[in-house]
């Protein structure tokens, strides 16, 4: 069979670009041996599925030389000089959608071949661009400043031109780079430090945020970013809103690198702020995951994650949102990765059901549909949590949540392919739910259990199901 790097690119490929491509297997600037033409016709029947029995290399080699004996290494040959073509039709079609690119190439190729006034004259129009009113961001100032330099150190440019003040602006759009630059990547290993609880200092950073330039005042990303990092250190909600009333506004002007970086910061405070038990940002993560779908900044291509979609639904619903969580799966159940949809799809379902309070049924959904391994954890984890509800409702229901707690303790030891990191949470979440069922079946003091509650919950730095306990403690 070819090589999967080669199938991997031409799967790439949509329809229409492997019909285009056919033009450079044509021209004999691109392709000088004619049988990579015969070869590109034999693919493009089979584009893009490649069954596997049609692309054996002594299938080829007949197909691309008819009655000679197999040569793999020939085939080998044609099959390099092919890719070549693949790669090189890639770029040139980059090149061809990308004219800012393409211009930026060709006036660095007449800085090379000495034709000067073309370099100057190409350099200063890509410099006078607009940005098509999009804030100016860090990529946008690295190319002025790979730009000026490549004009200020031209030997036929004027160095000593009193009205020439490039190096100055060059100046100027480093410094902008540069505070761009560390604000964006601080924010993103800030986001990761929170996770794995490290603290770590930035060279430099602390200069930059006394702003000693003024470039905030002129560029609403540093803004952005300035607040973002704020609500880091401080962890004050103040800040939050100030980066929500800012941010909406004007989110249509930042390019979608920053929008998303920015955008998740803000809906990653929300969650750990529900996680702290500040259950009024519920209607802040809500109002978030809205806003994120009217700007498309939840999908992936046309794809939305399965936990992406989960999330949204357990967002709703804690807002009892459920006519408007039930429009939106429907809308977007098909964006869902085939892999995990019908996982996905029948989970948010059932919790559809369980936040509805309408337990027997959720029993019923999660029952209708055999979970990959990746739904296991947390499909089970959602039916204890049910049998629970509807054993505070009816004691009876003690025993039946007794065996399903072994029943899963057994599932969870018997299958290794669980990390000890994804088993310890769900561990701890069995063994509290089930002292918990014990002391109310015991007839403890409701007031001694909820402060025995309290304490674990607070005690707990990363326990699983924190919300659904703080919800217990109001129902015990």
């Amino acid at each position: 069979m070819i090589g999967q790097k080669l199938l991997t690119i031409l799967q790439s490929l949509d329809s229409n670009e492997f019909k285009k491509m056919k033009r450079a297997f044509e021209s004999p600037y691109f392709a000088t041996n004619a049988r990579l033409l015969v070869l590109y016709s034999y693919l493009r029947k089979h584009h893009p599925g490649f069954d596997e029995k049609y692309l054996q290399k002594e299938k080829l080699f007949q197909k691309l030389y008819p009655g000679k004996p197999y040569n793999g290494g020939l085939l080998r040959v044609l099959l390099r000089e092919f890719s070549v073509v693949v790669e090189d039709f890639i770029m040139m079609e980059r090149l061809r959608n990308d004219k800012q690119r393409r211009k930026k190439m060709l006036v660095s190729e007449y800085a090379e071949r000495n034709l000067y006034e073309y370099f100057k004259k190409g350099t200063f129009e890509l410099l006078e661009k607009k940005e098509g009113g999009f804030v100016p961001d860090m990529e946008h100032f690295m190319e002025r400043v790979e730009l000026l330099q490549a004009y200020s150190f031209h030997p036929l440019t004027n160095a000593y031109d009193k009205k020439d003040n490039s190096l100055e602006v060059l100046m100027d759009s480093l410094d902008a780079y540069f505070v761009l630059a560390k604000y964006r990547f601080s924010q993103v290993l800030n986001n990761k430090n929170t996770i794995f609880k490290k603290k770590a200092k930035y060279n430099f950073f602390e200069i930059i945020k006394e702003d000693r330039y003024g470039l905030s005042s002129e560029n609403k990303l540093i803004q952005l970013y300035e607040l973002l990092d704020n609500l880091h250190e401080t962890n004050d909600e103040k800040y939050f809103f100030e980066l929500k009333k800012e941010l909406f506004p004007n989110i249509d002007q930042i390019k979608r690198t920053d929008r998303m970086i920015i955008y998740f910061m803000g809906l990653n405070y929300c969650a750990r702020q529900i996680n702290s038990g500040i259950h009024s940002f519920y209607k802040e993560q809500f109002e978030w995951y809205k806003e994120g779908l009217a700007r498309n900044l939840l999908l992936d291509g046309e794809q939305m994650s399965d936990s992406t979609l989960n999330n949204i639904i357990v967002a709703a619903c804690r807002l009892k949102e459920f006519i408007w969580a039930e429009n939106f799966l429907e809308k977007y159940e098909s964006k869902v990765s085939s892999q995990f949809r019908q996982d996905a799809i029948k989970f948010a379902k059932g919790t559809l059901l369980f936040h509805r309070n309408e337990f027997e049924k959720t029993l019923t959904c999660f029952s209708m549909h055999n979970f990959s391994p990746k739904y296991q954890p947390k499909v089970r984890v959602r039916i204890l949590q049910t049998l629970f509800e509807l054993f505070l409702i009816d004691k009876n229901y003690f025993l039946t949540m007794e065996s399903y707690i072994e029943s899963f303790r057994k599932y969870l030891n018997r299958n290794t392919f669980f990390s000890e990191n994804k088993l310890r949470p769900i561990l701890k979440y069995i063994q509290i739910t089930g002292r918990l069922s014990k002391k109310i079946m015991n007839g403890q003091d409701k007031k001694t259990i909820r402060q025995w509650l309290k304490m674990i919950i607070e005690s707990e730095a990363n326990i699983l199901g924190k919300s659904w306990f703080l919800d217990l403690l109001n129902k015990i």
